[in-house]
């Protein structure tokens, strides 16, 4: 017979009950029904009530293991049970904020305030705009006039994403405007493994992106609300801190320690540090929040101790308590209130109130409160990886500040059986001298590295093998170093720009010195590994691991760690499911080889593998001056399906949206060729390596079982007679039964050459739809020669070159073509094989509730 533990892992047992439920709702294509989602509540609240009744009566009786288990199984299911009803009915009410299909490209005047700090670049910026009053205005609006309209009261209260090209007036948050704006639904690029802009959106509330036709107008009047006053500051001290700046490179890492701006760095600094694992530190995390308690706490103290009338009013621990709780809520509002920033509030406010009304709280259901508040708040956090990884963080330090305290008990002559281990109260761990502390924290370190590898490779497809090494030395030196200069320099911007200036040399210095340090790390053999996405059994077997080998004691503890490392090497040489891409991010099929369309928006990218070898045609557009298409989709799609490294690269032509991420690519991932047809002029001629071939009409060639033939262009074309899209390549790859026809961006006159030199020879199985469906190719001599029974077509939502044209589709309709495009179905993925093709649509494959149905 046991003691009924009081049942303490109940409440844990129920709050990860209640994250299984919100997950799951999240891996739902649609929501449950009204009724269903009654159901579940009901359920949760009378098994709830079930079960404590039955504790009440039985608290003070021996109970044996078997009704404690369940108890616990009843309370987990409850948990779930509750989970699944919020999630759904949160899951609803965000999805029914969306904008309406029918105003999408219309001209929209509204008056409503800035919500968010600006989105500030290169000549642009961007805001959360929230609407007061909207009136439905006429299209093609450049101006504000006084013509009647019809106010809109439906729109009211909505959050859009609003962009302003060009310059002009500079938007503050909490400030009323008056604007003119064109909006669209959310939508994003949806691919295997790839980036879901879409449900980052509905996460946040925003009801539609879009742009500003005009500028701006102050309406001279704020607005009184809260957050939009943090976001005004928050803004106030960036521009003052980029005003005083001596660099401004030293101004964008001041603004992203201190103020959480992490869009303020660039993209070489993210891929630096989360190579070497310590991208968490770019971050406003918990250690940023505990520094800036701790410190005003002290000061409070040592100031409130000056008097004992102030000591006899109330004791001085009781202070230092309350100024940590609030100066970090305050401080973590300020910085952005990231998830990590969160959890480490809700987790100080939780054991705050715990010590302040209970006795002895328990590390573990403080997290689980934490948990418990920030899913309650947010319940589309369950498949956030900041929220495992946070919390995952956190009880990989709680199981291991708990087994030392295990062993001080076992240890100490004096220990009484009655002390909880797991209390905040409970015994602590305190090394016996300094070596012994800092023996124990590389060891915490490095098991802690061990414990989210499992997560790293499941979230982000990679593991650092250098992660150990450089958290230790990144952690001192950005936490004690670093950190406090950003939190200096972004309080002197406001008082005393001079000496802000000078912090943020220093801290420049300081984040040189370190980026060096981190880049040699990473030049060394295996500093970083790349993993394809596992199936869920390999990864729960990585967890599961992990978890043992911070959790469990002696040989179990080393097993677990040896667990970890078996999963590192069976990922990453797919030698225990033999191939993981294929089975994890793609139905399995006896394909002999397969192309996959991604879904870059407005361009082109397009992936061959066969027999375990990878060829790209067009690397993606470029978005902006610090985001292309291979570094968004592309790359990360690679690293997911294992590949690392690239047998051809195939650049068509000189626009950017078709050459927009090759150098990203060049920056990522080795490759053995690269073609090209571009000008000896063009930027990234230089930058491409001199082995480059080029374009050329020529004899087929056999790679990896398949037969390719370069069409076009002629290989003594002049790129400076002709436009970009004239000297477009043009590519052909057959399996000898099924053929795949890439023809980038040529228009009539190239379709016309083509035909007349090739004639019946261009027939193929699949075409990539010319210049994305412009009404200025496709012709019908080209489509009747090709002979295609699918066309696929590469172009963005509601582009503003209206592909694919109307005509084009319509001609495409009537001769019985099957047609894709990446506004409507997602990346397109086509399995051919001697028996057949197999098609799949990705936004139909990897649906969620939240996705915006297009087309038909």
């Amino acid at each position: 017979m046991y003691q009924c533990i009081n049942l303490r892992a109940a409440w844990p047992a129920t709050v990860l009950g209640f994250v299984a439920g919100c997950w799951l709702v999240q891996m739902q294509p649609d929501l449950p029904a009204p009724q269903t989602t009654g159901v579940w509540l009901a359920v949760a609240g009378l098994v709830f009530a079930l079960v404590m009744l039955w504790v009440a009566k039985q608290y003070a009786v021996q109970i044996a293991r078997a009704q404690t288990l369940a108890v616990l199984v009843c309370v987990t299911l409850a948990g779930s049970a509750l989970g699944i009803s919020w999630a759904a009915y949160d899951g609803a009410k965000r999805v029914a904020d969306g904008w309406p299909a029918a105003l999408e490209g219309r001209d929209i005047t509204a008056t409503g305030y800035v919500a968010t700090m600006p989105v500030l670049g290169a000549d642009s910026q961007r805001v959360l705009f929230v609407i007061e009053r909207a009136d439905h205005a006429a299209d093609n609006r450049t101006k504000f006039t006084d013509e009647p309209t019809i106010a809109d009261d439906s729109l009211r209260g909505k959050t859009l994403s609003l962009s302003q090209y060009g310059g002009g007036l500079a938007l503050k948050p909490a400030q009323r405007y008056r604007v003119v704006f064109r909006a669209k639904q959310r939508h994003g690029s949806i691919n295997p493994d790839g980036f879901d802009y879409e449900r980052w959106l509905v996460s946040r509330g925003i009801a539609a992106t879009g742009y500003f036709r005009i500028a701006p107008v102050d309406l001279g009047s704020q607005v009184i609300a809260v957050l939009p006053w943090v976001e005004r500051a928050r803004s106030h001290i960036r521009s003052q801190l980029f005003a005083n700046a001596p660099h401004v490179h030293a101004a964008r890492w001041a603004a992203a320690l201190a103020l959480g701006d992490q869009r303020s760095l660039g993209d070489a600094d993210w891929q630096r540090y989360n190579a070497t694992g310590t991208g968490h530190l770019l971050a406003v995390s918990g250690t940023h929040i505990m520094l800036i308690g701790a410190m005003l706490a002290w000061l409070a103290g040592r100031w409130w101790q000056g008097s004992a009338r102030r000591l006899l009013r109330l004791p001085v621990q009781t202070l230092r308590v309350n100024v940590m709780l609030g100066s970090s809520a305050a401080y973590a509002l300020l910085a952005g209130w990231a998830l990590p920033a969160q959890r480490t509030v809700l987790m100080l406010a939780v054991a705050w109130w715990a010590l302040r009304y209970m006795a002895k709280p328990a590390l573990w259901h403080i997290m689980a409160c934490a948990a418990f508040i920030a899913l309650w708040w947010d319940p589309m956090a369950a498949i956030s990886p900041s929220f495992w990884l946070s919390y995952g963080a956190v009880a990989v330090l709680i199981g291991l500040e708990l087994r030392a305290r295990d062993a001080v008990v076992v240890g100490s002559n004096n220990a009484d059986d009655s002390t909880d281990h797991g209390s905040i109260a409970g015994v602590s761990a305190q090394p016996t001298s300094r070596w012994d502390g800092l023996r124990r924290a590389a060891r915490n370190q490095v098991l802690l590295s061990v414990a989210l590898i499992p997560l790293g490779a499941v979230f982000f497809n990679q593991i650092s093998l250098v992660s150990p090494l450089a958290n230790a030395l990144a952690i001192p030196v950005m936490g004690w170093v670093s950190t406090p200069l950003a939190l200096l320099a972004a309080a002197f911007s406001l008082v005393w720009g001079g000496f802000s200036g000078l912090l943020m040399q220093t801290l420049m210095g300081v984040q040189w010195g370190m980026d060096m340090a981190l880049d040699g790390l990473l030049r060394l053999p295996y500093a970083q590994l790349f993993v394809p996405s596992t199936p869920w059994w390999w990864a729960v077997f990585g967890a599961g691991s992990a978890l043992a080998s911070v959790g469990l004691q002696g040989r179990w503890r080393w097993a677990g760690v040896g667990g970890v490392l078996v999963y590192v090497v069976g990922a990453f040489s797919g030698a225990v499911t033999g191939a993981f891409a294929w089975s994890a991010t793609v139905q399995q099929t006896q394909s002999a080889w397969r192309v996959v369309f991604l879904d870059v928006g407005q361009g082109a990218g397009v992936v061959v593998h066969s027999q375990g070898r990878t060829l790209l045609f067009d690397t993606g557009p470029r978005y902006s001056a610090d985001s292309d298409g291979a570094a968004r989709i592309i790359v990360p799609y690679l690293h997911a399906v294992g590949v690392r490294q690239l047998d051809h690269v195939i650049v068509s032509h000189a626009d950017d949206d078709h050459s927009g991420g090759a150098r990203s690519l060049l920056a990522r991932l080795p490759v053995t060729q690269w073609w090209a047809s571009l000008p000896r002029e063009h930027p990234l001629t230089a930058a491409l390596p001199a082995s480059t071939l080029p374009c050329a009409a020529g004899q087929p060639w056999v790679w990896a079982g398949l037969t390719l033939q370069m069409l076009h262009p002629d290989a003594d074309v002049r790129h400076g007679d002709l436009k970009p899209n004239a000297v477009s390549c043009v590519l052909r790859i057959t399996d000898g039964t099924t053929s795949v026809l890439l023809a980038a961006d040529i228009e009539a006159a190239q379709e016309a050459a083509l035909v007349t030199t090739y004639g019946a020879a261009l027939q193929s199985t699949v075409l990539l739809s010319p210049h994305h469906g412009s009404k200025t190719s496709s012709t019908p001599a080209f489509l009747n020669a090709v002979q295609p029974t699918h066309v696929v077509i590469q172009n963005g939502y509601r582009n503003r070159f209206n592909h694919p044209h109307p005509s084009v589709s319509q001609r495409y309709t009537e001769q019985g073509l099957t047609q894709w495009r990446s506004d409507h179905h997602g990346a397109v993925i086509m399995d051919i094989s001697p028996t057949g093709l197999q098609t799949q649509a990705w936004r139909q494959t990897a649906r969620r509730y939240w996705h915006t149905a297009v087309g038909r």
